[in-house]
């Protein structure tokens, strides 16, 4: 791909359009400057380089040649969760400025032109085209797949958008595989003409391939350990498994990991990708020894790396607020959050424009017949409405009753359709708050029919709600769906119940709570490569930490006592 690998620094746009900023040395302006400071010092925090990249040099010669050293700070650290926290605090209305390069993830969810916007850098990063890379040898022994490499174009939106599906869970090698399938399916033409222009001879079958297809483990089990004797472990944002902050890595995960280390008797060195085929595949090609934090055992994964004995035995639970409970006051608080409350409104509305419409018929039919009906127009109708009003009310519209033969019909009439409006009226209430008292509370995965229940999309959560038949809110992230449960918008959230319970214990004290048991039980375990001998080091590692206590005490900071 030609010129498709750029690199640069961007703003959020609204910053770029109220500021008038287009370029990199707009940020000598301190008042402008300001607008990206994130720790309160004054200077924009620019979110650049990790250290000993080789972006970090430009980025550091680009402040000094453009005098930024007093308005802007480079910010440092593992690029991915700095990333994220750019992310983050854009979809909280917040400003951004920031270095990425395409293609990145980071471009599918911060989309310029829509979301930021380039910045202009003088001197700064020309654009670099996209090659595939291949051996030599095996190029010269297989001519058609040279002349397929030099022959594929992919646009650039096309990679970002994969790239994003990743991050946000659709990681897998299943997924990554059911993504080429996709982008085959819908550009068939494109494909076909390559295939035959890489080989003439060929017929191309754009077909399914078979769900284990693709590259297997690296057979020789080969590692990054041999390198130096530090250990590489490959992980994945995921609290509570997995989290930076502060510019340290924290989280269960990484403090057990710490402990089997250290009586491994290694050093290691923590980097984090951005999917769980990016850690699968780093361990299995040898870039990385240990694939940590939140990775299921399967038989499907025992294929691709070795699995350790679990590492945390996990399942889905059910999180309620803390105020759940029986009763008027409860039933009428699930009432005011439930869309009864909308149809109330619209009732009211409703009704009004016809009390007001019978209050005119009733004007013009008595205005000059009856004394207790004014004949001008405010007063009259003023009086009209009123009795619209008590005509259909217990106490009825006392003397001031219609003197005109047809008055009196329409009034007949009109009390019998206010009667039965307001006794539809009541039943809806009466049958929506008895409904309520049906369903009961929530205790168990076995009360969510019915209710409002919030997951993350793609997640084992998400696959057990829609087996049941309870159709699941889906949330892109699980502070989303905890959002939701504060605020009323849903009655409970199905996740997994590590997560659940650290939000309940860290950040949920007297709002949120675990109710019923863990069900559809799974568990996490640490990767490595095949056929080495780390596994089962690991394994003995981990049955140490279980039998003095050191696993307990690590897990009860984290999720709370079991």
């Amino acid at each position: 791909m030609d010129d498709g690998a750029a690199q640069g620094y961007l703003v959020d746009r609204e910053s770029a359009e109220r500021y008038d900023i287009d370029s990199l040395a707009d940020l000598a302006d301190p008042d402008v400057a300001s607008r990206f400071d994130t720790d309160g010092d004054g200077a924009a925090d620019l979110t650049g380089c990790s250290v000993g990249w080789g972006c970090e040099a430009v980025v550091e010669r680009h402040l000094d040649d453009l005098g930024l050293r007093d308005t802007v700070t480079h910010v440092q650290g593992e690029y991915a969760p700095l990333l994220d926290d750019v992310v983050e605090r854009y979809q909280r209305g917040e400003p951004v400025l920031f270095y990425t390069w395409t293609p990145n993830w980071t471009l599918g969810q911060l989309v310029p032109g829509e979301d930021v916007t380039w910045l202009d850098v003088p001197d700064g990063w020309p654009a670099n085209d996209i090659r595939a890379v291949a051996n030599t040898a095996f190029l010269d022994e297989h001519p058609p797949i040279r002349r397929l490499l030099e022959s594929v174009v992919i646009p650039l939106e096309d990679i970002t958008v994969q790239n994003a599906r990743m991050r946000a869970g659709e990681g897998a090698p299943a997924d990554i595989r059911r993504h080429a399938h996709e982008w085959i399916a819908e550009h068939t033409s494109e494909v076909t003409a390559w295939l035959h222009q890489a080989d003439p001879e060929l017929e191309a079958d754009l077909g399914e391939r078979p769900p284990g297809s693709g590259a297997g483990a690296n057979p020789d089990g080969s590692g990054a350990a041999s390198r130096g004797g530090t250990l590489i472990v490959t992980t994945r944002g995921l609290s509570p498994f997995v989290a930076y902050e502060d510019d340290e890595y924290t989280g269960f995960s990484v403090e057990l990991w710490g402990h089997i280390a250290e009586r491994l008797g290694v050093d290691y060195r923590i980097q984090q990708v951005n999917s769980l085929a990016k850690q699968l595949d780093d361990v299995q090609r040898g870039a990385a020894d240990v694939a940590l934090g939140g990775l299921d055992i399967t038989s499907g994964r025992a294929e691709q790396v070795a699995l350790s004995q679990p590492t945390l035995r996990s399942g889905l639970q059910v999180m309620v607020r803390s105020d759940e409970g029986s009763g008027i006051g409860s039933a009428l608080g699930r009432i005011v959050t439930s869309n009864l409350v909308t149809w109330i409104l619209w009732f009211v509305a409703i009704f009004g424009l016809i009390l007001i419409a019978v209050g005119h018929v009733i004007w013009l039919l008595e205005r000059n017949r009856n004394p207790d009906i004014p004949t001008s127009y405010p007063r009259g109708i003023a009086e009209s409405i009123w009795w619209a009003v008590v005509a259909i009310t217990p106490f009825g519209a006392g003397n001031n009753t219609p003197r005109r033969n047809l008055g009196r019909v329409f009034a007949v009439g009109w009390i019998l359709a206010g009667y039965f409006l307001l006794a539809y009226f009541t039943a809806s209430i009466t049958s929506a708050m008895a409904v309520d008292e049906i369903r009961g509370d929530i205790a168990g995965p076995e009360d969510l029919a019915g209710h409002r229940v919030g997951t993350v999309v793609q997640t084992p959560g998400a696959e057990h709600l829609t087996t049941i038949g309870v159709g699941p809110v889906l949330y892109e992230d699980i502070d989303q769906a905890y959002a939701a449960l504060r605020d009323g918008e849903l009655d409970a959230v199905v996740y997994d119940a590590p997560a659940l319970q650290h939000e309940a214990a860290r950040n949920g004290r007297g709002e949120l709570q675990m109710v019923g048991p863990v069900f559809e039980e799974f568990s996490y375990g640490i990767g490595t490569a095949l056929d080495t001998g780390l596994r089962a080091r690991i394994d003995v590692a981990l049955l140490e930490l279980a039998e003095n206590g050191i696993y307990d005490a690590v897990y009860e900071r984290w999720f709370g006592g079991r």
